[in-house]
C-alpha cells in the first residue's frame, strides 16, 4: 500500500476500532435504541457508515477495472475538488446523498453491524493495497513530468549548451559542439532502444535509472563547474555556485519524475533524489585532485546537453501529453522553460 494512503487508513481504522471500544461498556439496548424521536440509534449510524463505505469500495473497484480509458482530470475538476475541501472544513452539517442515506432500518442488531463493518474494511484495505502510486497519482505525476520536461529543455538550451559554446566554441567550433549534441541525444535514443528500456514492466525500471543516473552525474559536473570556478576567482565561482542550486532543484525534481514515470517506487525515488543531492558536494571535493580542461568541459557539456534533450523533448514532454492532455500540463512546461530562462538570466546580471 502507498505509504501516505496507509497512514490515512490506519488513522481511519484506529478511530473507528477506538469508537467500538469506547462503546463496549454500554448495554446493547441502548446502542440499538434511538435516542430521541426522528434520531438515529448507534445502530443505525454504523449501518449508515458501513453502507457508504460499501458503496465507494464498489465505485472505486469498478473504476479500477477500466482505469486505462478513465478520462483524466482537469483544472475544472481540480478547483472542485478544492472547493469540497472547503466545503467540508466548514462547520455545517452535510446531509448525505439519497443513494447513500436511503431507507435506514428500524430494528438494527449492534454485533451483527459491526461484524458486516469490518468485513467491508477488510475489503477497503485490499483495494487500497491492490492500487499502485501510478493509479492513484497518476494525474500529480503527469503534472510534475510536464514541468520537468519544460525544465530540462530549458536547462539544455539557456544552461548547458551556451556554456558549451563559452568554453569550447573557440577551439572546436560552434559547428563541432553541435554535433558533439547531436550525438548524445543520438547516442541516447540508442540506449532507449537496444537496452530493453521500453520494457513497460514494473520491475525493471532500468529506463528511470539511466535518466536519474544521468541527471545524477549532470549535477556532479555542476559541482565540478563550482570548485573549477572557484579556482579562477571567488565571485566567479560564487556565479556559478548560485546558478547550480538554481536549477538543481529542477533536476531534483526531473531525477524523482524519471524514476516514478516508469515504475519506480518511491524509496528508489527517495535514494536517486539523495544521490542528486550529494552529486555535486562530490564534484566539488574532486576538483581538488584534478584539472578538467575548458575544451574538455564543453566536451562533455555538449554530450549531457544531447542526453538532456532526449529526455525532455522524446521522453518526458510525449509522457506528459499521454497521461494529462489538458492545458495545465502544457502550462507547465511552458513555465519550467520560462522559469529556467529567468534563473539564468538573473544570474548573469
Amino acid at each position: 500500500m502507498n505509504k501516505l494512503v496507509d497512514i490515512k487508513y490506519l488513522q481511519l481504522e484506529d478511530s473507528r476500532l477506538a469508537l467500538i471500544e469506547r462503546l463496549k461498556s454500554v448495554q446493547l439496548s441502548q446502542l440499538e435504541i434511538p435516542p430521541f424521536h426522528g434520531k438515529w440509534s448507534v445502530s443505525q449510524i454504523f449501518y449508515h457508515l458501513n453502507k457508504a463505505e460499501t458503496l465507494s469500495v464498489l465505485y472505486v473497484s469498478k473504476k479500477r477495472l477500466d482505469i486505462k480509458n478513465l478520462k483524466k482530470t482537469g483544472i475544472k475538476e481540480q478547483l472542485k475538488m478544492i472547493a469540497l475541501k472547503v466545503r467540508f472544513a466548514l462547520p455545517f452539517v452535510i446531509k448525505a446523498p439519497v443513494s447513500v442515506l436511503g431507507d435506514v432500518p428500524e430494528n438494527i442488531e449492534y454485533k451483527l453491524i459491526v461484524s458486516e463493518w469490518n468485513e467491508t474494511r477488510n475489503k477497503l484495505k485490499t483495494l487500497l493495497d491492490s492500487l499502485s502510486d501510478d493509479m492513484l497519482y497518476k494525474n500529480k505525476i503527469a503534472v510534475i513530468i510536464g514541468f520537468s520536461a519544460g525544465a530540462v529543455i530549458g536547462v539544455v538550451f539557456f544552461d548547458l549548451l551556451p556554456e558549451a559554446f563559452m568554453l569550447g566554441g573557440k577551439q572546436y567550433g560552434i559547428s563541432t559542439i553541435s554535433a558533439i549534441m547531436v550525438a548524445g541525444f543520438l547516442l541516447y535514443m540508442l540506449l532507449d532502444r537496444l537496452s530493453v528500456l521500453h520494457t513497460h514492466q514494473h520491475e525493471n525500471n532500468t529506463k528511470g535509472r539511466l535518466g536519474a543516473g544521468s541527471l545524477s552525474i549532470h549535477s556532479f559536473l555542476d559541482g565540478v563547474a563550482i570548485g573549477v570556478a572557484f579556482q579562477v576567482s571567488a565571485s566567479m565561482g560564487i556565479l556559478i555556485a548560485v546558478a547550480v542550486i538554481a536549477h538543481d532543484f529542477a533536476d531534483g525534481v526531473n531525477t524523482v519524475s524519471v524514476i516514478l514515470k516508469d515504475g519506480g517506487k518511491n524509496k528508489a525515488a527517495y535514494s536517486w533524489l539523495i544521490a542528486d543531492a550529494l552529486a555535486p558536494i562530490a564534484g566539488v571535493i574532486s576538483t581538488f585532485f584534478f584539472t578538467i580542461p575548458d575544451a574538455l568541459f564543453s566536451v562533455l557539456l555538449a554530450l549531457f546537453s544531447g542526453f538532456f534533450l532526449y529526455i525532455g523533448a522524446s521522453d518526458l514532454l510525449p509522457e506528459s501529453r499521454e497521461k494529462h492532455p489538458g492545458f495545465l500540463v502544457t502550462f507547465l512546461t511552458i513555465l519550467g522553460v520560462g522559469l529556467l530562462y529567468f534563473t539564468t538570466m538573473i544570474v548573469k546580471i
